[in-house]
């Protein structure tokens, strides 16, 4: 199955990397011929941890640009939480609803 890959394009992930994402999913594309599809996305709302970039619908969050291809295509990206996976302590303390 082909991974959907989206990097976002937002301006934090811009600022933080994100074009140098893109262009290192794109070499890796030659050598992983037709295991993934790289698009640009805009803004993910997780902006406190960017760059950030979606594989088949699962936010991942500060991607480095060292660890693109285990991070991406092999899965070990750090998984960004879901909201309801935050207790209230947790939305005042990351106080990430300020990036939306």
């Amino acid at each position: 199955m082909v991974k959907k890959i989206c990097v976002c394009n937002g301006p934090t992930c811009s600022v933080t990397g994100a074009e140098s994402i893109l262009s290192n999913l794109s070499e890796l594309k030659h050598n992983h011929s037709g295991e993934f599809a790289v698009e640009i996305c805009g803004c993910l709302g997780h902006c406190h941890n960017a760059p950030n970039v979606v594989v088949d619908g699962e936010i991942i969050e500060n991607v480095q640009l060292g660890n693109v291809e285990n991070g991406l295509l092999h899965g070990q990206g750090k998984k960004a939480k879901k909201l309801e996976d935050y207790d209230a302590d947790e939305i005042i303390k990351d106080d990430f609803l300020n990036d939306i």
